[in-house]
């Protein structure tokens, strides 16, 4: 019997939420404006997040029966470019976030339709802020969790990991990593 995986039937490929910050900013022309576009980039990055952390948990867990009893030389010859490919395109939604927002052009661009704001107006501004740099860093955290996840799944088919050690998820491999460099 032979292993023929499909990168069709293990769908990895991270879509971007629905927002996109340039064209949300475009509208910013109060502080109502500027809460509304965070209150719905915010409820889309979340919605975004638990859908990809199921996306590659039954991902994942679908290639696991998929590759049950054959050989991890033909399971890495087949499953190691699948799983390539989602990592290039996750380390490329993971450098989407990396970069903070109030150095982001859009962002700036939109604080100056804004004007000068003082008082409430300047804290809820300051506020939301806040809020956008809370999304991104929560997006940026979860692009690096699920890397982690993929990497530590790939591990048990490693060269030289049949002897059973492996990291048994996300979690367990970031520790590890940490642990070399401390």
């Amino acid at each position: 019997m032979t292993l023929v995986l499909l990168k069709e039937d293990f769908d990895f490929a991270p879509a971007q939420p629905s927002v996109d910050w340039g064209a949300a900013f475009s509208v910013v022309s109060s502080v109502n404006d500027f809460v509304k576009i965070v209150d719905q980039v915010e409820l889309e990055c979340r919605i975004w997040r638990a859908k990809m952390k199921s996306k590659i948990a039954d991902g994942l867990e679908k290639i696991s029966h998929a590759v049950e009893g054959f050989d991890h030389s033909e399971i890495r010859e087949q499953l190691f470019p699948i799983l390539d490919e989602a990592l290039v395109a996750l380390d490329a939604t993971i450098g989407a976030y990396a970069q903070p927002f109030h150095e982001r052009r859009e962002a700036r661009d939109a604080l100056e339709k804004l004007g000068k704001a003082t008082g409430p107006a300047a804290r809820l501004i300051r506020k939301q802020l806040n809020r956008m740099e809370d999304i991104r860093v929560a997006q940026y955290n979860a692009g690096i969790d699920m890397h982690y996840t993929i990497v530590a799944f790939l591990s048990q088919y490693e060269e030289g990991r049949d002897d059973g050690e492996v990291f048994e998820d996300g979690d367990t491999l970031e520790a590890f990593l940490k642990s070399q460099v401390a």
